[in-house]
């Protein structure tokens, strides 16, 4: 029985990704041309300068846990090598962008058990890092919506007195410090 080669095999792969986003995009179409004309410009060129900076940044975060991990590898060839194999993640699935790294990691000389449990350091990272991320969104989240419900700016200082300027119209104060309830201790 004769053997594909592995990188025929890859060829395959990524034209099927390729075909697929782009059928994807296709029956999307008239979405996204509604899209597209009621976007602000200002904002899709600004989410195209954070993901352009975003994109290589996280690629090489794999460099460094693998550098953790013992092993002497390059972040730009590590990033490189995770661009690529990110791809992968939309074939059906989802672990393909995994997978194929953990397979393409000996091309830069890490062994499979080392990519292995870089992936698992990654997704450890990945969850404490959107962890912060949502409570410092929740928390910034809830001063808008206060500072919004209150647009007099009158909330409580310690004492309970309220902030002013001097001449009896309430300061926006930044943040709402209210008074603790009594402890008492039993």
């Amino acid at each position: 029985m004769k053997r594909i080669p592995l990188e025929k095999i890859k060829r395959i792969a990524f034209c099927t990704v390729l075909v697929l986003m782009v059928l994807g995009i296709w029956n999307m179409r008239h979405q996204l041309v509604d899209l597209l004309m009621k976007a602000d410009w200002r904002y899709v060129a600004a989410a195209a300068v954070v993901a352009f900076i975003y994109l290589p940044l996280n690629a090489s975060v794999w460099g460094l846990v693998l550098r953790s991990l013992g092993t002497d590898v390059s972040r730009v060839r590590a990033g490189s090598l995770w661009i690529r194999c990110e791809a992968m993640r939309y074939l059906p699935g989802g672990i393909w962008g995994y997978a194929s790294r953990v397979v393409e990691a000996c091309r830069l000389g890490v062994s499979k058990g080392i990519s292995a449990v870089s992936l698992s350091v990654e997704l450890v990272i990945t969850a404490l890092s959107w962890g912060i991320v949502a409570v410092a969104g929740t928390d910034l989240w809830n001063r808008i919506r206060t500072i919004r419900e209150n647009p007099a700016g009158q909330f409580a200082r310690m004492d309970g007195s309220g902030c002013s300027r001097g001449n009896d119209r309430p300061l926006p104060c930044l943040v709402e410090i209210r008074p603790a309830a009594p402890h008492f201790c039993s």
